[in-house]
């Protein structure tokens, strides 16, 4: 839904491999994706500068 309102949004979760979540990560800090939704245990692991 939030893509079609033309969002920048992304998701990740624990049983992702490695490389995947780092390239997720890498987006999302180049501002590239705006949103990133993540499970509850990556939201309590995550420092990203505005």
């Amino acid at each position: 839904k939030m893509r079609s309102n033309n969002f920048t949004v992304s998701s990740m979760h624990g049983d992702m491999p490695q490389k995947e979540q780092d390239a997720i990560m890498a987006e999302f800090r180049a501002g590239t994706t705006r949103v990133l939704i993540t499970t509850d245990v990556w939201a309590r692991g995550l420092d990203v500068q505005q």
